[in-house]
């Protein structure tokens, strides 16, 4: 692991948004490909956090 993506790991962790990592990967690989743009590779990512927030929750909610 690099220092960067040791410096990445823990800012998500203290934004509490460490879920991207299972995504990011995946979604590097769409960027790189040009299949995202800078917003869009965000806004991709962000719902990937969302979706995987609410399947949590829902996971956790009583029957």
């Amino acid at each position: 692991m690099s220092v960067m993506d040791t410096a990445l790991r823990e800012s998500l962790k203290a934004l509490r948004l460490s879920g991207m990592l299972e995504t990011l990967d995946a979604r590097l690989i769409q960027a790189h490909g040009s299949e995202l743009g800078h917003l869009d590779f965000l806004q991709v990512l962000c719902q990937d956090e969302i979706t995987r927030r609410e399947t949590v929750a829902f996971q956790r909610a009583p029957p």
